[in-house]
């Protein structure tokens, strides 16, 4: 049931982002302004209390929410400040979450260990997909586009890749080192990445917390030979999660410093949005029209934001 629901392709989307404005990869800022609003401010909407350290958000196409916790998923309906867990995990190291045409995928670890499971929302059986090792404290993320889950794998400097249609998984030594990595509607990669930062929390990994210093964005074409980089946008201090809005306007968190990236669909950075009500650190974010999910990673909370 599953692989059929991931076949599924929501292709009105995929239209939407092919049909960008081209002068939104144009150099003239002026050009940007005029046929896309880039947002200025992020304005405080609400809070959402969910217990233990939140790492990820992620919307449902009707403006529900996922959130992936140390405790589990919760699922948070649209415009209510409260999430009901739906999962059953304890003891987690952590606990990432995305969803692709009604198919939740799960992201959780024990220890060193690893985990990938699969399952339809309102369904109690989950499908384990595969597991890998962890050595250092430097968290893993996944996404999933029609055709691929990616896993980050920063310890090693690799990407974990399952195929949807031959049910095997893959692993890709890739550098720069990716951190949290983001599909796009068209199924190519966005993922944050700080190489020289990452290889100094490897080399002393007790010492540190579970985020890295990236300063980077990269785009990527992927396919069963692996990740062709398209571009790189740098100068993004302390770059976590990604993720988009209808325009194809990329939205990057940060880790510290309490700013929101903007960033073209050719890598270039637009704007930076400041606020003091920005988790810190954030973890993975999710866009949803003109609302800016952006999980708390130590406080467990999601905070709400309107984009203006």
């Amino acid at each position: 049931m599953a692989d059929e629901l991931i076949r599924n392709t929501n292709v009105e989307i995929q239209k939407q982002f092919k049909r960008l404005p081209a002068v939104l990869c144009d150099g003239t800022a002026g050009l940007h302004m005029n046929l896309v609003n880039i947002p200025t401010e992020v304005k405080f909407h609400f809070r959402i209390i969910v217990g233990k350290n939140s790492f990820s958000v992620s919307h449902f196409q009707n403006g529900d929410l996922q959130i992936g916790t140390a405790e589990g998923i919760y699922h948070q309906l649209r415009g209510e400040s409260r999430a009901a867990y739906v999962t059953h995990l304890k003891d987690l190291r952590s606990c990432m979450q995305t969803s692709k045409h009604s198919v939740n995928y799960i992201l959780y670890g024990k220890g060193n260990s690893y985990f990938v499971e699969e399952y339809v929302y309102g369904l109690t059986d989950t499908s384990q997909l595969f597991t890998f090792t962890v050595q250092s404290n430097i968290l893993p993320f996944l996404t999933v586009s029609n055709q691929y889950i990616i896993v980050t794998n920063p310890d090693l400097r690799q990407v974990v890749m399952y195929d949807f249609a031959s049910k095997k998984c893959r692993t890709c030594t890739i550098a720069p080192t990716l951190w949290v990595p983001y599909f796009l509607p068209n199924d190519e990669l966005l993922a944050t990445t700080g190489e020289d930062e990452l290889r100094k929390h490897r080399k002393n990994y007790r010492r540190h917390t579970p985020y890295p210093e990236c300063n980077s964005l990269v785009k990527y074409r992927v396919d069963d030979k692996g990740l062709t980089q398209i571009w790189s946008c740098g100068d993004l201090p302390y770059a976590c999660g990604v993720s988009h809005d209808s325009t194809g306007l990329i939205y990057v968190s940060t880790f510290r410093n309490r700013t929101i990236y903007i960033i073209s669909p050719c890598g270039k950075k637009l704007r930076e949005l400041h606020s003091d009500r920005l988790p810190e650190p954030a973890g993975q974010i999710s866009v949803h029209g003109n609302k800016l999910a952006v999980p708390d990673w130590e406080k467990g909370e999601v905070i709400i934001f309107t984009i203006n």
